[in-house]
């Protein structure tokens, strides 16, 4: 079946892997789908955010009926790759076997983060997105991280400290795929080259050089923003604020934040010297293990 998936960026989740998506999408030979997320492979099951705006719907959709997966791909069957970027697939313990299974050829990308600092951006996501409530980075991560486990899951909970376990998570791939097939990517040392970047991934993928333009503000969908004015967050969280936000078109919604919001998370966010020992504690075996299997150090 020509129109099967065959590259996957598979997380991890805050480590870039939205623009990836569409640098890889500008290649000629790589058809990346439009809706970024399905999660076709992983077991989520719900959405944390609203899913009414054509761009909120091409970030991510749910898609687990096999034909719905496929139609994904039906355009890109003259491409040498026909790839999506569910971020959930690193993180869910049984969709590496999943993927393999479904096409022994895939290739895969990775993504890895300081997991300390992607702990944090994730918890700035969730605040700026309206579904983490605001209280200290700690007291977040201790309410998250000391829930039951039948409480816990993508889109359940926030998983702010486990989807930074990325040594188990990467094995899973190295398990059932070949090693040439898997490409590690720190993300710290690929936002600082870009087109270098891109054309180490070209060579692992084996197409054309190609150049492209690095994603504007505009196509960044998930560009940070904060309330210029401390009664931003008063109306947001009144309920009939809510209601009226929900009837209003997105194009009015986003005009309506020029005026009420700036570039950059809020600044009354705080990445305190407690978060960070107990975050290392956590992840100190973990990242030892990685370092001394791949090289990757985030020291």
């Amino acid at each position: 079946m020509m129109n099967k998936a065959n590259l996957f960026v598979v997380g991890a989740a805050k480590c870039g892997t939205t623009s990836l998506h569409e640098y890889l999408n500008h290649h000629p030979e790589i058809w990346m789908s439009d809706v970024k997320e399905p999660h076709y492979f992983s077991g989520v099951g719900t959405l944390l955010h609203d899913n009414t705006s054509e761009k909120a719907r091409k970030h991510t959709t749910l898609i687990k009926e096999e034909g719905a997966y496929h139609a994904l791909f039906k355009d890109g069957q003259s491409h040498l790759y026909r790839g999506e970027s569910s971020p959930s697939y690193l993180w869910d313990p049984s969709a590496a076997k999943k993927i393999a299974e479904y096409n022994p050829q895939s290739k895969i990308i990775i993504l890895l983060r300081d997991p300390v600092k992607r702990a944090f951006s994730h918890f700035q996501m969730g605040i700026q997105a309206g579904f983490q409530k605001r209280m200290p980075f700690y007291e977040a991560l201790q309410r998250d991280y000391s829930l039951p486990d039948h409480e816990k899951g993508w889109n359940k909970s926030h998983l702010y400290v486990e989807l930074g376990f990325y040594y188990d998570q990467v094995m899973r791939y190295y398990n059932v795929l070949p090693t040439e097939q898997i490409k590690l990517i720190k993300f710290e040392d690929f936002v600082k080259d870009i087109h270098t970047g891109m054309e180490d991934l070209y060579k692992f993928l084996k197409v054309s050089p190609h150049s492209f333009q690095q994603l504007d503000k505009e196509g960044q969908h998930n560009q940070a923003i904060s309330p210029k004015y401390p009664i931003v967050d008063i109306l947001k969280d009144n309920k009939f604020t809510q209601k009226l936000l929900s009837m209003m078109p997105q194009t009015l919604k986003n005009h309506m934040k020029s005026y009420t919001h700036k570039e950059g998370y809020r600044e009354d966010l705080i990445l305190d010297e407690k978060s960070v020992v107990f975050l290392n504690e956590c992840y100190k075996e973990n990242l030892a293990a990685l370092e001394n299997e791949f090289a990757i150090s985030f020291q």
